[in-house]
């Protein structure tokens, strides 16, 4: 019997990551899962968190009120132990999840099955956005953008540090080299994708039943852009479109 690789997907923000989180938890169990904590660049199992960061009301309580911010930090980053990981990972999980590049775990496992969902990039810019904005800054992704009660959508869609920000992910590698490739307008064929990995290394049993993909932190377009300024961003940006026209080839 072969030994069971772990998956790392990179989590690239607002990319359907905590639906895909919810359906990783319901189907091999919070102690098989770890998080990536990017304030502390460490992973720690979901088991080990006071609570998930796929749980529905953290993300409402983060957006609704700047009251709730030291106590959610508290619960939501805090765990019931101290088994944090930084340079070694969990020997009984079968997927690592979160906001990190996608080399971050190279020297920690030995042939990994990467994975990874694109989306496509302009509405995931205006997620994102939306996001930052809804929550005024409080965030806790790859790239943190201070507070800017004044930052248009199009100004925080064409900062530098925002730029190609989903092949800036990957982080060198070439998506074709990625076992698992879905796009987030078709993330249950995604899931379908890695639940069968996940029974071919043996992490679930072949008996158990897939659930379906709930989507989560689903919310409406707030504001509307121009064509010259569609067509500045698909310039500005021009590596992430390159590399969703692969994802949307590699998802099938």
């Amino acid at each position: 019997m072969h030994a069971k690789r772990v998956i790392v997907n990179t989590h690239i923000e607002k990319t359907a990551g905590t639906s895909l989180l919810r359906f990783l938890e319901q189907t091999i169990g919070k102690k098989r899962v770890a998080f990536y904590d990017p304030t502390t660049d460490s992973v720690i199992k979901i088991s080990d968190l006071f609570v998930s960061p796929s749980n529905d009301i953290i993300d409402q309580l983060q957006l609704k009120s700047y009251a709730f911010w030291p106590l959610l930090k508290r619960f939501y980053f805090n765990t019931r132990s101290n088994k944090r990981y930084q340079t070694t990972v969990p020997n009984d999980i079968a997927i690592i999840h979160g906001h990190f590049v996608a080399n971050r775990f190279d020297s920690l496992l030995k042939d990994p099955i990467r994975s990874v969902v694109i989306r496509d990039p302009l509405k995931r810019m205006r997620s994102q956005y939306d996001h930052w904005k809804r929550a005024k800054g409080r965030n806790q992704w790859r790239i943190m953008i201070p507070y800017d009660a004044q930052m248009s959508f199009e100004e925080y869609a064409l900062l530098t540090v925002m730029q190609n920000y989903q092949t800036k992910a990957l982080a060198g590698k070439d998506i074709a080299s990625f076992d698992v490739v879905g796009v987030t307008e078709h993330i249950d064929v995604f899931t379908n994708k890695l639940f069968e990995v996940l029974i071919e290394e043996g992490h679930i049993k072949k008996s158990i039943r897939m659930n379906s993909v709930k989507k989560l932190n689903l919310h409406k377009k707030t504001h509307e852009t121009t064509m010259e300024f569609e067509k500045k961003f698909k310039v500005f940006h021009k590596e992430d479109y390159e590399l969703y026209r692969q994802a949307l080839s590699l998802a099938k």
